[in-house]
């Protein structure tokens, strides 16, 4: 997630958390009241079509292989043309010939040791992914099951936390369907928002991401290793093999990142269905904005954390304590940052700006509306919030330790090599 900004009035601020409607500054009321209705439809989300971005998909991983094939037989062919004609010149003249057919060899090798990927496996378990009992989160399974009868699709197979994420589905290799909340989500909105959350990721389930986006990683770790053993080798950028396998892999990469953004629309319209065009655009920019500021994102609170070797047990609490803290003119400015951003190429999700004016937002409303009454919080969906908020943050802490020993280390040999 990442308009007219000039919009923007001065006295353009929003908190992270607010508990209830009378901790909203007063500025911010002003906003509520004079905002316009909002509209009754939807625009439409989407000039994409998320069928054809599929097809396209499936076309370049179906040919990815003949492709393969088809330039594997013109490597070794030119490979043994050009090493008998190297071979049959004399002296300097032919050495040149050799060398262009050892080149022209070790591409083929190199694509051969690559395909193995196709059948690797991959176990799919994110360390900061934490599987709590189900009678800890009875509250977030009953609501997770209403948005699946409210939006009509079927509900996932299990629900589980992560530490680090807003939500997110996969499928895991036994074809289980999983949804994934995040922590801060759940610290950081009330019910309705997080149903809407949920509405865009069952909205995934839906669409058929997950099955296409589990299949489409074996193709991501083939052409990933193809691809780092073909910038292993800086004459490779002589190659016209090469040349053609990586622009190969470049087509795949923006055919890929079109279709989630497809998807990513197609989500979204869930999301508004079920909460209304306002909320789910609150919950984009929530999201977004905090990301921007570095001492509300939850990355660098873990970093300083681990730094300082200071304890923690609640992260999510400091991070919406640090967000509430947060001075207008730095909501001002991340706000303007974020809906400057643009979509680029590779992008998997639309800008915050596309996905606000797919949603028939503009940004004054999305921004007034970006502080929504946090009652009833999604947190008292779990029977133990305390505890559970302590397990991920050890989760969270935990990897960003193992970060921040790395980087210690990797400074200590550099430094070392600087002082000998």
């Amino acid at each position: 997630m990442r308009g007219n900004h000039a919009s923007f009035s001065e006295d353009c601020r929003f908190d992270k958390i607010s508990r209830s409607r009378h901790d909203l500054p007063e500025f911010l009321d002003k906003y509520r009241n004079g905002l316009k209705p909002m509209p009754a439809t939807l625009r439409p989300l989407s000039a994409e079509s998320a069928g054809s971005n599929r097809q396209l998909v499936y076309a370049c991983m179906a040919g990815y292989y003949p492709f393969l094939a088809l330039l594997c037989l013109a490597g070794v062919y030119a490979a043994f043309f050009l090493l008998h004609i190297g071979f049959r010149l004399s002296g300097p003249f032919g050495l040149p010939f050799a060398v262009l057919g050892l080149s022209f060899l070790l591409m083929v090798l190199d694509i051969l040791a690559a395909l193995p990927a196709l059948f690797g496996r991959w176990s799919g378990r994110d360390p900061l992914e934490i599987e709590l009992p189900r009678q800890w989160m009875s509250g977030v399974h009953a609501l997770v099951e209403k948005v699946a009868r409210q939006r009509q699709v079927d509900a996932p197979d299990d629900v589980r936390l992560h530490a680090d994420s807003v939500a997110h589905v996969y499928q895991d290799e036994r074809g289980r369907r999983i949804l994934v909340i995040g922590g801060a989500a759940v610290a950081a909105f009330s019910q309705d928002v997080l149903a809407g959350i949920i509405a865009h990721e069952l909205g995934h389930f839906a669409g058929g991401d997950t099955q296409l986006g589990r299949v489409g990683m074996r193709w991501h770790a083939v052409m990933a290793r193809l691809e780092g053993r073909i910038r292993m080798r800086p004459w490779s950028q002589f190659n016209p093999l090469a040349l053609l396998v990586r622009g190969y892999h470049l087509v795949f990469g923006l055919v890929w990142a079109a279709n989630k953004r497809a998807q990513e629309y197609a989500a979204d319209r869930h999301d508004a269905a079920m909460v209304g065009a306002e909320m789910a655009a609150a919950g984009l920019i929530l999201f977004t904005v905090s990301e921007i500021m570095p001492w509300v994102r939850l990355s660098s609170i873990a970093e300083a954390y681990v730094a300082a070797r200071q304890p923690i047990a609640d992260i999510f609490a400091e991070q919406a304590r640090r967000a509430r803290t947060a001075s207008p003119s730095e909501w001002q400015d991340a706000c303007r940052k974020a809906l400057k951003r643009k979509t680029e190429p590779f992008d998997t999700h639309p800008c915050l700006k596309e996905r606000l004016q797919a949603l028939g937002v503009s940004p004054r409303q999305a921004l007034a509306m970006a502080v929504p009454a946090a009652e009833p919080p999604a947190r008292q969906l779990f029977s133990n919030w305390e505890l559970v908020e302590k397990l991920l943050t050890e989760k969270i802490i935990a990897i960003y330790r193992q970060v921040y020993w790395h980087k210690m280390e990797v400074a200590q040999i550099f430094a070392g090599r600087a002082n000998p």
